[in-house]
């Protein structure tokens, strides 16, 4: 329970009632001080909602990954990119649906974050969608360890970045194909020009020939 002090601030109790042997009038009452106790309760809960709704609320795909590559727990927004769901992923190891020319490097990191070597890697990937085609996507992973340093389970954020390198690649091709397109009107600029020049040459002839003649 709880009640207000001199300074009408809120402080929290205790209050724990026991029987005393062979007292049935008398029982014992011990109060005790949990205020800060409560305090520090009511912030664990507010960051484990706060945490909570950043998890599973957030547009940005996030995971807990087992050492192994198991999914522990992960949001809505992960199922959306790859198209599992999340009981799905439970049962299949992030390695397994990461692209042939990926699998490599995923697990150089992930080695080099479970050493040490680094704290966070950031890296381009692609996963196999359920649908069996390939996403590309933005990876940000970590690692978390224990009060003994001991490696427990990874966090993975994912991006969706389909989209983004496939108009890219799409920019590309457009650029080449500008790239042809100039190439040719420069090449038929100069034919035009050594035509012009073979042109004009063939009409000066003939009038000096004329001026020739109209000399005579």
């Amino acid at each position: 329970y709880n009640l207000p002090n001199a300074n009408n601030k809120q402080e929290w109790y205790s209050l724990t009632i026991k029987n005393i042997p062979d007292q049935d009038e008398i029982v014992a009452v011990v109060i005790t001080d949990i205020t800060k106790e409560k305090d520090f309760q009511d912030k664990l809960i507010f960051w484990e909602k706060k945490f909570y709704q950043a998890f599973h609320f957030s547009g940005i795909g996030t995971t807990l990954t087992s050492l192994e590559g198991y999914l522990i727990e992960g949001n809505n927004t992960v199922s959306e990119i790859l198209g599992y769901s999340r009981k799905e992923l439970q049962h299949i190891r992030s390695i397994d649906i990461t692209h042939p020319e990926d699998k490599a490097f995923d697990l150089s990191v992930r080695s080099d974050l479970v050493q040490g070597k680094k704290n966070y890697q950031t890296f381009l990937k692609r996963y196999l969608h359920k649908g069996n085609y390939y996403v590309w996507c933005s990876i940000t992973i970590s690692l978390v360890r224990d009060n003994w340093k001991n490696p427990q389970y990874f966090i993975v954020q994912l991006v969706d970045m389909t989209e983004f390198i496939r108009n890219n690649e799409e920019l590309i091709l457009e650029k080449k194909k500008l790239e042809t397109i100039k190439a040719q009107l420069e090449s038929k600029i100069l034919q035009n020009e050594e035509a012009n020049h073979i042109i004009a040459h063939n009409l000066l002839s003939p009038i000096a020939n004329i001026k020739m003649l109209i000399d005579n």
